[in-house]
């Protein structure tokens, strides 16, 4: 006689590899959501280097502009004059801004206060744009 051999797997194998993967699954979240933060974070950062680029750029064509950075939500308005020239978010949703500052730039697109630090975060994650005198930015 001979014996039937079966093929495929049972049932409670089939459960244990879905329990596991689902353990799994389980412990890989909390980093993924870290890592999105940090993300945000990040392009946050980069976003309000280039308004302070352009703020100075624009400061040296029109003979001075400054660049407000309200705190809540994260929002960036360019000013030249009493004119508002550009209103715009930092981009991501969520990202906060430590403080409210007002950064000046004269004619020459040099900065008219002491050196300004802004704090960016959301969540656990957080990144900094140090501004110097001369109006250059700066990545922490």
């Amino acid at each position: 006689m001979r014996r039937e051999t079966r093929r495929g797997t049972t049932l409670p194998e089939t459960l244990l590899v879905l329990t596991l993967l689902g353990v799994l699954a389980g412990l890989a979240l909390p980093p993924l959501g870290r890592l999105d933060d940090h993300a945000a974070v990040l392009a946050a950062r980069e976003t309000l280097i280039g308004r302070v680029v352009e703020a100075r750029s624009l400061a040296a064509e029109a003979g001075g502009a400054t660049l407000v950075v309200r705190s809540d939500p994260g929002s960036t308005f360019l000013v030249v004059g009493a004119d508002t020239v550009r209103r715009a978010p930092l981009g991501v949703d969520g990202v906060r801004v430590d403080r409210a500052a007002d950064l000046d730039f004269d004619a020459m697109g040099l900065g008219r206060f002491a050196n300004a630090t802004l704090r960016l975060t959301r969540g656990s994650a957080s990144a900094s744009v140090v501004v110097s005198a001369y109006g250059r930015p700066g990545r922490r």
